[in-house]
């Protein structure tokens, strides 16, 4: 398992706020994973924002059943300035 792209749609009603986002994920190794994302921010007019970088570690359970995730964010301003970050976690269970 080498890893690969990723996606991620953003769903709501039009005008959207933001953009899908598109990144890569690796395999690191044992039940660890991990995957940056990116994705663009739009103002109420419409126009260009912010780019937000989330880049996550994952460590799914050894059943592959669940896993836990923790992201380290950052949000860069028009200029290409760094303007925030932040920290993120998720849990995930399969579906039956």
């Amino acid at each position: 398992m080498q890893g690969g792209t990723a996606q991620e749609d953003s769903v709501g009603s039009a005008p959207l706020a933001r953009s899908s986002a598109h990144g890569v994920w690796s395999y690191e190794g044992a039940h660890n994973f991990s995957y940056a994302l990116q994705f663009f921010r739009f103002n109420a007019d419409g126009t260009y924002g912010s780019l937000t970088r989330a880049r996550w570690q994952v460590e799914m359970d050894e059943t592959a059943d669940s896993y836990s995730a923790s992201a380290t964010i950052q949000v860069f301003n028009p200029a290409g300035t760094q303007v925030a970050t932040a920290c993120a976690t998720e849990t995930a269970i399969r579906f039956q």
